[in-house]
């Protein structure tokens, strides 16, 4: 990337009960042709929790946006999702976007949801901490009126929790319920 373009990143808190003020990110969520742009729309209204967005500027062009939620401050950030324009990738952005989160959170947490999600963060210092077939296999045992999970079927789910750091299996499975919510 050459040193006249530059990326820099806007702060916006949304607090659970307000929805988000900004115009460029509710825009950015209504138009983005990602799989999850209804969930990423709710989310510009209001929240279960707090939440933080990042907007990612390229140029002085908003050309993605992060969604942050933090845990005892940046002690740990769970990062909801992180979106960049399709016109826009392959230009070091997200890179630089999780270098930007890493270094100012002692340890950041997300699920990736594709292969090419896994292979990304895995470059990038995260490691795979709990499978989804683990979650629900745990489900499982802790509700047995579920009835028995289908591991066979859940293996094929590919939502890896991973982080910057180990956590426990404890530790990995409240965060997956807490992603659930």
């Amino acid at each position: 990337m050459p040193a006249s373009e530059t990326i820099s990143f806007c702060h916006l808190v949304q607090k659970s009960t307000e929805s988000i003020e900004d115009d460029d990110i509710r825009q950015f969520c209504a138009l983005t042709p990602y799989k999850y742009s209804a969930q990423i729309c709710r989310a510009t209204r209001t929240n279960p929790r707090d939440f933080e967005w990042l907007k990612i500027m390229y140029e002085n062009k908003m050309v993605g946006i992060a969604m942050l939620e933090f845990e005892n401050g940046w002690e740990h950030v769970i990062l909801q999702h992180i979106l960049i324009q399709p016109e826009h990738r392959k230009k070091g952005i997200g890179t630089k976007t999780i270098n930007y989160i890493k270094s100012r959170a002692e340890q950041v947490t997300l699920i990736a949801t594709t292969l090419k999600n896994i292979e990304f963060y895995r470059t990038r210092g995260f490691k795979r901490i709990m499978e989804m077939w683990q979650v629900i296999q745990i489900m499982g045992l802790v509700l047995p009126s579920l009835g028995p999970p289908n591991i066979s079927f859940a293996k094929n789910i590919c939502a890896p929790l991973m982080s910057t750091t180990n956590m426990s299996v404890t530790q990995g499975f409240m965060l997956y319920k807490k992603f659930g919510t």
